[in-house]
Parts: structure tokens; sequence; C-alpha cells
């Protein structure tokens, strides 16, 4: 980590945001400590993208986090394929297509429309460009709605990269911790 976490914060926003995330996750997620303590209003933010995310975005929740999950990977950002697992977990999604994802082009786990999602994904979360027959394989299989709904979640998802990945943070151990509450091995 570049900047250390704080682990009293100042105010009550944050505190509550500690205490939440502690029952939420088991522990303080990293983001919390390092950005979300030093800027309350961005943590106010983080909290409405996340709330768009699961009542705005009319996906499959798996599949919403398939999409998020992908970017996070094609970023390589270790952070949130944790939080992403984590929360795969605590959703009772699974985890077999987020272990299948370094094989989502031939992994039988994966339908035709979530390979469409994906590969729209990977591409746009990289560099925000995807090819025209990315893009057409995508029509093939969503609605417009859900379209501007899978672009919505590589966004929300970058936002998350580009503060996690700058500043150092790490996997926190969440998706075993998520585990080890839901009673499986991880």
């Amino acid at each position: 980590m570049r900047l250390a976490p704080i682990e009293k914060p100042k105010g009550l926003v944050n505190r509550v945001a500690y205490w939440m995330s502690r029952r939420e996750f088991g522990k303080v997620p990293s983001v919390l400590k390092v950005v979300y303590a030093r800027s309350p209003e961005l943590a106010r933010f983080g909290y409405q993208m996340r709330r768009f995310s699961e009542k705005g975005v009319k996906l499959d929740p798996s599949l919403r986090l398939l999409v998020q999950t992908a970017v996070a990977s094609a970023n390589g950002c270790g952070f949130c394929l944790d939080i992403g697992r984590a929360l795969a977990v605590e959703k009772d999604l699974g985890l077999e297509k987020f272990d299948a994802l370094p094989e989502w082009r031939t992994s039988p786990v994966f339908s035709e429309r979530e390979r469409a999602a994906l590969a729209y994904a990977m591409e746009a979360g990289s560099d925000c460009r995807v090819r025209d027959e990315t893009f057409e394989t995508l029509k093939k299989h969503f609605s417009e709605r859900e379209i501007i709904d899978v672009t919505a979640m590589v966004a929300v998802e970058r936002f998350y990269n580009g503060l996690a990945i700058p500043l150092g943070l790490e996997a926190d151990g969440l998706c075993a911790l998520q585990l080890g509450r839901a009673g499986v091995g991880g």
C-alpha cells in the first residue's frame, strides 16, 4: 500500500462505514481504510455506485459480478478480484464461473450470452474500446438497455480499479473470510 491505512477513522459516517463493512465482510476492506477514510465524499459516491449496481442494473446478479470481475482481471486488480469473489460467496452465487474466468472463451460453464458479455467487458475494461465484431455479438444476446447496463458495470469497475491499483491496494482475504463464514473451505 502506498498510503498507510487509517485504523481509527474520524467522523460518524466513516465509523459507521467501518462497522458495516466489518459486519458484511468480517473486516474493514483496505479501500475504506486508505481511500474513503481520507475522503468521506468519495465514500458516499462509492456507496451510491454500489447501490446503483445492485438495484439500478437489471442484469442477473451473477452476470453483473462476472462482468465486474472480468474487468478487474483484465486490469490486474487483486483487491477488486477478491471483493468480487467475496460478494459472490455472500450472495450464494457459487464460485465455479469465477474460478473459470481465465478460460471464459472455452469453458463449458459459460453460456454464449455470458461469453458475449465477458468479451465486451474484457475489451472495454482494459482500454474503453471494443471491436465492432465484439459489439455485434453483444447485440445478438442483449437488449439495448442490457448493453447499457453491461457498459455501466464496466465503467463502475474501472472506477474501482482506478482507485485500488495506483494506490497499491491488494487482496484483503475477503473471499476466504466469506468462505469461512459460509462453512466452505477456500
